[in-house]
């Protein structure tokens, strides 16, 4: 689908013309105006709906819970439901506060499941790029809980070992600015010895145990900014402990978002929202 203009209803409800209604700007926390997200319901009736919680990426500095969601949406058409959740951003806070923001959201919607009809023991994460290694924290040390239960996690060239990345970009002089600042530097608030075990503790591959849900791992052969290999070693890191794991690696892939967004590329997505909701969780 494209991405519809919103028609106001209520207050912060909208009418996503003939796919749903949004409901839009819903405080989940009060430590910052970022602590919101967005909720898309489908046309379709049901009881409660299976949802799919997607986080943005941008690095940890920038982008936003709308930007990038027209095939996100496109599950609506599928009878699902569609969260786009934002966090604070550096230099507001540092990391770990973007990972504690998703969980806060994410543990917000398991409370209020009701209120908003969705189905808290069927939640899907969709990220990309930073947003994806957000996802896949959550999906491996958080996937379960007495508010939700993760049952799928959609990652799009997840930066998976941001210590690896530091010191290749650094190798090749190509570290990330931000205002005069180098990126990891502003968004983990450390420097020197101290940022490079910072950045060590946010890769969640050693956490991997084998109970964790299924994992979808998307990478374009001609991403310029995550290196292609991060994604093969994730999906034998999850392999060697027996976790469910798609790798779908798109030739001539870039890096982002709308590269993605034909319904070609697509498809296979969908497929494992599909496939992934119908197997479920026990609980």
């Amino acid at each position: 689908m494209e991405f519809i203009d919103f028609q106001k209803n209520d207050e912060n409800i909208y009418e996503l013309e003939g796919y749903g209604i949004a409901t839009l700007d819903v405080a989940y926390d009060t430590k910052s105006d970022k602590n919101k997200l967005d909720i898309y319901l489908p046309t379709i009736k049901q009881e409660k709906y299976p949802v799919i919680i997607f986080i943005h990426g941008g690095g940890y500095v920038k982008s936003d819970k709308r930007r990038h969601t027209a095939n996100v949406l496109n599950a609506l058409q599928l009878g699902y439901a569609v969260v786009g959740l934002n966090y604070r951003l550096a230099p507001e806070a540092v990391y770990p506060a973007f990972l504690e923001d998703c969980l806060k959201g994410l543990t917000f919607l398991g409370q209020h499941a009701d209120q908003y009809k969705i189905d808290k023991d069927k939640m899907i994460l969709w990220g990309e790029t930073h947003g994806a290694l957000l996802a896949c924290q959550l999906g491996i040390k958080h996937h379960r809980t007495e508010n939700y239960s993760i049952v799928g996690v959609i990652s799009f060239y997840a930066p998976i070992d941001l210590h690896e990345l530091h010191f290749r970009q650094a190798k090749a002089g190509k570290l990330s600015q931000v205002d005069g600042f180098f990126m990891d530097e502003l968004t983990f608030g450390a420097q020197g010895n101290e940022l490079l075990e910072k950045l060590k503790m946010a890769n969640p591959l050693p956490a991997i145990t084998g109970d964790e849900p299924a994992f979808f791992l998307n990478h374009g052969t001609l991403d310029d900014e995550i290196p292609i290999d991060f994604t093969h070693t994730f999906a034998k890191a999850l392999q060697v402990k027996g976790v469910s794991c798609t790798v779908n690696i798109v030739e001539g892939g870039k890096h982002g978002m709308d590269y993605y967004a034909s319904q070609e590329r697509n498809e296979p997505v969908m497929t494992f929202i599909k496939e992934t909701f119908e197997i479920g969780v026990e609980v």
